[in-house]
Protein backbone atom coordinates (compact mmCIF):
# COMPACT_ATOMS: atom_id res chain seq x y z
CA UNK A 1 0.00 0.00 0.00
CA UNK A 2 1.23 3.62 -0.96
CA UNK A 3 1.52 6.31 1.83
CA UNK A 4 0.40 9.25 1.35
CA UNK A 5 1.43 12.66 2.98
CA UNK A 6 -1.28 14.33 4.42
CA UNK A 7 -2.63 16.58 1.84
CA UNK A 8 -0.67 18.66 -0.71
CA UNK A 9 -1.97 19.54 -3.97
CA UNK A 10 -1.44 20.00 -7.31
CA UNK A 11 -2.16 22.71 -10.06
CA UNK A 12 -3.66 26.09 -9.86
CA UNK A 13 -6.97 26.11 -11.80
CA UNK A 14 -8.80 25.62 -8.04
CA UNK A 15 -8.93 29.51 -8.51
CA UNK A 16 -6.85 31.12 -6.05
CA UNK A 17 -4.47 33.96 -6.76
CA UNK A 18 -1.02 32.24 -6.82
CA UNK A 19 0.58 32.58 -3.44
CA UNK A 20 -2.41 33.55 -1.56
CA UNK A 21 -4.72 31.54 0.45
CA UNK A 22 -8.41 32.19 0.00
CA UNK A 23 -10.39 34.92 2.61
CA UNK A 24 -9.83 33.32 6.14
CA UNK A 25 -7.25 30.79 5.26
CA UNK A 26 -3.91 31.09 5.91
CA UNK A 27 -3.09 33.41 9.42
CA UNK A 28 -1.86 36.90 9.33
CA UNK A 29 -0.69 36.67 13.07
CA UNK A 30 2.70 36.81 13.39
CA UNK A 31 5.05 34.46 15.15
CA UNK A 32 4.50 30.69 16.48
CA UNK A 33 0.66 31.16 17.23
CA UNK A 34 -0.05 32.27 13.60
CA UNK A 35 2.18 29.49 11.94
CA UNK A 36 0.58 26.95 14.60
CA UNK A 37 -3.01 28.31 13.56
CA UNK A 38 -2.35 27.85 9.89
CA UNK A 39 -1.40 24.13 10.37
CA UNK A 40 -4.13 23.45 12.78
CA UNK A 41 -6.47 25.17 10.25
CA UNK A 42 -5.24 22.96 7.33
CA UNK A 43 -5.22 19.71 9.15
CA UNK A 44 -9.01 20.85 9.92
CA UNK A 45 -10.03 21.11 6.27
CA UNK A 46 -8.14 17.91 5.35
CA UNK A 47 -9.87 15.83 7.86
CA UNK A 48 -12.97 16.96 6.79
CA UNK A 49 -11.87 16.16 3.37
CA UNK A 50 -12.62 20.02 2.42
CA UNK A 51 -9.84 20.13 -0.62
CA UNK A 52 -10.33 23.75 -1.71
CA UNK A 53 -10.40 24.84 2.01
CA UNK A 54 -7.27 22.50 2.19
CA UNK A 55 -5.19 24.05 -0.91
CA UNK A 56 -5.80 27.45 0.34
CA UNK A 57 -2.73 26.88 2.93
CA UNK A 58 0.01 26.08 0.68
CA UNK A 59 1.96 27.52 -1.75
CA UNK A 60 1.97 27.65 -5.57
CA UNK A 61 5.11 25.52 -5.70
CA UNK A 62 4.33 23.17 -2.86
CA UNK A 63 1.19 22.32 -5.10
CA UNK A 64 3.14 21.52 -7.97
CA UNK A 65 5.83 19.36 -5.93
CA UNK A 66 2.70 17.82 -4.39
CA UNK A 67 1.00 16.51 -8.63
CA UNK A 68 4.62 15.10 -9.35
CA UNK A 69 4.81 13.09 -5.99
CA UNK A 70 0.56 12.19 -6.74
CA UNK A 71 2.21 10.88 -10.47
CA UNK A 72 4.97 8.56 -9.21
CA UNK A 73 2.72 7.46 -6.23
CA UNK A 74 1.71 3.93 -6.98
CA UNK A 75 -1.14 3.91 -7.97
CA UNK A 76 -1.63 7.74 -8.41
CA UNK A 77 -4.74 9.01 -7.93
CA UNK A 78 -6.76 10.46 -10.77
CA UNK A 79 -6.93 14.00 -9.98
CA UNK A 80 -6.97 17.71 -12.18
CA UNK A 81 -6.28 20.13 -9.41
CA UNK A 82 -5.62 19.98 -6.17
CA UNK A 83 -8.79 20.21 -4.21
CA UNK A 84 -10.02 16.93 -6.32
CA UNK A 85 -6.62 15.81 -4.78
CA UNK A 86 -7.05 16.77 -1.60
CA UNK A 87 -11.01 14.96 -1.53
CA UNK A 88 -9.74 11.77 -3.28
CA UNK A 89 -6.86 11.29 -0.89
CA UNK A 90 -8.97 11.67 1.93
CA UNK A 91 -11.13 9.26 0.74
CA UNK A 92 -8.66 6.93 0.36
CA UNK A 93 -7.13 6.97 3.61
CA UNK A 94 -11.03 6.83 5.30
CA UNK A 95 -11.31 3.25 3.43
CA UNK A 96 -8.04 2.41 4.93
CA UNK A 97 -8.77 3.19 8.53
CA UNK A 98 -9.08 6.74 8.83
CA UNK A 99 -6.75 9.49 9.02
CA UNK A 100 -4.41 9.91 11.33
CA UNK A 101 -1.71 12.11 13.23
CA UNK A 102 1.00 10.96 14.88
CA UNK A 103 -0.82 8.04 15.86
CA UNK A 104 -4.06 9.85 16.97
CA UNK A 105 -6.87 9.72 15.02
CA UNK A 106 -7.83 12.56 13.05
CA UNK A 107 -10.96 14.90 13.55
CA UNK A 108 -11.54 18.46 13.37
CA UNK A 109 -12.35 18.14 17.50
CA UNK A 110 -9.08 16.65 18.15
CA UNK A 111 -7.00 18.95 15.82
CA UNK A 112 -7.72 22.22 17.79
CA UNK A 113 -5.92 20.72 20.48
CA UNK A 114 -2.88 19.07 18.91
CA UNK A 115 0.22 20.05 21.28
CA UNK A 116 2.59 21.29 17.62
CA UNK A 117 6.35 22.54 18.37
CA UNK A 118 7.59 25.50 16.68
CA UNK A 119 10.70 27.07 15.80
CA UNK A 120 10.56 30.75 14.28
CA UNK A 121 12.92 32.50 11.67
CA UNK A 122 12.24 35.81 11.83
CA UNK A 123 13.82 37.85 8.87
CA UNK A 124 13.69 41.34 8.94
CA UNK A 125 12.58 42.85 4.98
CA UNK A 126 12.86 39.27 3.88
CA UNK A 127 10.44 36.47 4.44
CA UNK A 128 9.43 35.19 7.80
CA UNK A 129 9.35 31.17 7.84
CA UNK A 130 9.11 28.53 10.53
CA UNK A 131 9.01 24.85 11.03
CA UNK A 132 6.04 23.26 13.23
CA UNK A 133 5.97 19.93 14.12
CA UNK A 134 3.87 17.08 16.13
CA UNK A 135 5.01 16.34 19.16
CA UNK A 136 6.04 13.48 18.34
CA UNK A 137 8.12 15.26 15.36
CA UNK A 138 6.80 12.99 12.70
CA UNK A 139 5.19 15.55 10.61
CA UNK A 140 7.08 18.39 9.64
CA UNK A 141 5.43 21.64 7.89
CA UNK A 142 7.76 24.32 6.72
CA UNK A 143 5.79 27.71 6.33
CA UNK A 144 6.69 31.20 5.03
CA UNK A 145 4.81 34.49 5.13
CA UNK A 146 3.26 34.86 1.67
CA UNK A 147 1.36 38.07 1.16
CA UNK A 148 1.32 39.05 4.80
CA UNK A 149 -0.16 35.48 5.28
CA UNK A 150 1.91 32.28 6.94
CA UNK A 151 1.41 29.21 4.01
CA UNK A 152 2.34 25.73 3.99
CA UNK A 153 5.73 25.75 1.46
CA UNK A 154 6.39 22.05 2.44
CA UNK A 155 5.01 19.08 4.03
CA UNK A 156 7.30 16.01 5.60
CA UNK A 157 7.25 13.06 7.57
Amino acid sequence: MTAYPLAGCGGSDDGNKPGRPPEGSGSSERGAPGAEQTVKSYLAAFSRGDGEAACGFFSEAYKKEFVRRNAAASPPLAARNCPELVHKQHARLEQAGGLSFEGTRLTPSVVRDLDLKTALRLNLGDRDSATVKGSKGQRVFELEVIDGHWTITTISS
